[in-house]
């Protein structure tokens, strides 16, 4: 199977600026080849909302193409908010009349809109743009006609959330699993394969969003907001080969890793394992170096 792959050069939506070498990092360094397609943000002082409209709006083009082709793909980003980019091309690929199913696998519950960010960042809000937030703001940058169905949103590994993100996803009855609920052996293996159960009942395509920090920072230290206490590596790679076993996913979307931190790649190496369990390399081929899709925002 051939699987695109897409970069997003840009960390202008989080705090850390070095998260925008993230894609280049994989696909040139661990990969070895250039992506299919690449998007990015060369300087984001000022205008920044601005360009992340159009970022949003070139990554939505290019996952809905993917869909569109029945081509599955890797999205490799910066910083999360191109969540929105991403998984909004994919719903407006399949039409309102199929429904996308979404695993985030993350600390966070990126759920905070600009009323409710104690920070402003956009990396907090992907899943409240996705959901439809009544924000204008934030709805503002979305590029999409779809949203995600609070029923086909499955959360796992969150420890660090505002309350408004945690009343938003109650009052929608979105299932979401912390941290402490995975401990006990087995929970994640279980968790993880009920999750793709569900959700293969009911929709039509399933994607992942993986956030680096859902990993313990022991396992994933270069990453943009660590937060201790997460999944550990070994367990999330094994976890989710077993859960894929009889699936393949429309897309994988990893985010939020900051390569000039990386000191022993370690982080790198486990985002690597993680691509290979969804995407195993004897069974795949990654597609890339089509130059024509290389776009920038200066």
């Amino acid at each position: 199977m051939r699987i695109k792959t897409l970069a997003v050069s840009s960390a202008a939506g989080g705090r850390h600026r070095g998260g925008r070498d993230a894609a280049r990092c994989y696909y040139h360094h661990w990969l070895k080849q250039k992506p299919y397609f690449s998007c990015g943000i060369d300087r984001f002082g000022s205008h920044r909302h601005y360009k992340l409209r159009r970022l949003f709006r070139q990554l939505h083009h290019a996952t809905q193409q993917c869909v569109q082709d029945k081509q599955p793909f890797l999205v490799v980003e910066g910083d999360h908010s191109s969540a929105i980019g991403t998984w909004s091309g994919v719903m407006d690929g399949l039409g309102p009349e199929k429904t996308l199913g979404l695993i985030w696998i993350d600390a966070h519950m990126d759920a905070n809109t600009f009323h409710s960010s104690p920070t402003g960042n956009v990396h907090g809000m992907p899943v409240a743009a996705l959901l439809g937030s009544n924000d204008a703001r934030l709805q503002n940058l979305y590029p999409g006609q779809c949203h995600l169905d609070p029923k086909n949103l499955i959360l796992i590994g969150l420890r660090s959330y505002e309350p408004g993100e945690k009343s938003l996803l109650d009052s929608l009855g979105i299932e979401y699993y912390t941290s402490d609920a995975l401990k006990t052996k087995g929970a994640l293996d279980a968790t993880l394969k009920q999750a793709v159960s569900r959700l293969k009942k009911r929709c039509d395509q399933i994607g992942m969003s993986i956030d680096m920090d859902a990993m313990d920072p022991r396992d994933a230290p270069a990453v943009a907001t660590p937060v201790a206490q997460g999944i550990r590596g070994k367990d999330l790679v094994s976890a989710i080969r077993n859960a894929l076993k009889n699936i393949t996913l429309c897309g994988l979307e990893v985010s939020e890793y900051v390569p000039e931190i990386d000191s022993d790649q370690r982080t790198v190496r486990l985002m690597s394992q993680l691509i290979k369990a969804v995407y195993p390399s004897s069974e795949n081929r990654f597609l890339g170096s089509c130059n024509s899709g290389i776009k920038s925002i200066s």
